[in-house]
């Protein structure tokens, strides 16, 4: 599962809130994605993999959180460790603690579009049209400056194939913290 979303959305605190509960984390802040079968695959070649599959590139084991989702996940902020003496972000070392962490590819079984947050009829996932997701994605990738013409087709071809092959739901979280285990249990409902 991929989590997209604006800074301070609830990416970090939602994978450390699947990390607590005992799933593998891939990566954190970065989502590298690459077809199966493409030149970025050839490090993790596994022989039997079925060409055109999206899969997720692990990235480095840690996640990243604020000292209040420290504090809601772990009853205070001084659980983690900081994640530099000169910044109040704390962090989760991943692959140690029982946070496990994935450093093998996965393939990519849905995205998530995080919303604002709601008072009212939240936790909730709601589809979202290809369209709009694709305009999600483009927004939400971070070569978007040093793309010329060409490589803009190549990548707009390759989000048209993802969302053919992934499906995307919009989650609105509640403002409340404590609906957070709803809405973790909405969404691997949905996996």
């Amino acid at each position: 599962m991929a989590l997209v979303g604006p800074p301070g959305s609830g990416k970090s605190t939602l994978a450390a809130a699947f990390a607590r509960r005992g799933h593998a984390v891939l990566t954190e802040d970065v989502c590298a994605l690459c077809e199966t079968g493409q030149p970025c695959q050839d490090a993790f070649e596994g022989g039997d993999q079925e060409a055109g599959i999206v899969e997720v590139l692990p990235g480095y084991p840690l996640i990243r959180l604020w000292p209040d989702s420290a504090e809601m996940l772990y009853g205070s902020a001084e659980a983690l460790p900081l994640l530099t003496p000169t910044w109040d972000k704390r962090y989760l070392p991943l692959g140690q603690g029982g946070a496990e962490f994935c450093d093998e590819p996965l393939p990519l079984r849905s995205i998530v579009l995080l919303a604002p947050r709601e008072d009212t009829d939240a936790p909730r996932l709601e589809p979202v049209p290809p369209a709009q997701a694709l305009i999600h994605l483009v927004g939400n990738t971070y070569k978007n400056l040093l793309l010329d013409r060409d490589q803009r087709i190549d990548e707009f071809r390759f989000l048209h194939r993802l969302l053919e092959a992934v499906p995307v739901r919009r989650a609105v979280a509640h403002t409340d913290p404590a609906h957070l285990d709803r809405l973790l249990e909405l969404l691997l409902e949905g996996e």
